[in-house]
């Protein structure tokens, strides 16, 4: 995904680097977001 991500940011000029940190800290919201339910269901 990550791949998609930067090709993505190549073809459109963007910043490789700003774009994957910023997909990274996405994720990482998600990840947080998923364990937080999962602990509320114990």
């Amino acid at each position: 995904m990550i791949d998609k991500v930067s090709r993505y940011a190549l073809e459109t000029g963007t910043d490789v680097r700003l774009v994957e940190s910023l997909y990274r800290q996405i994720i990482a919201g998600f990840i947080q977001l998923e364990h937080q339910v999962v602990k509320k269901r114990d």
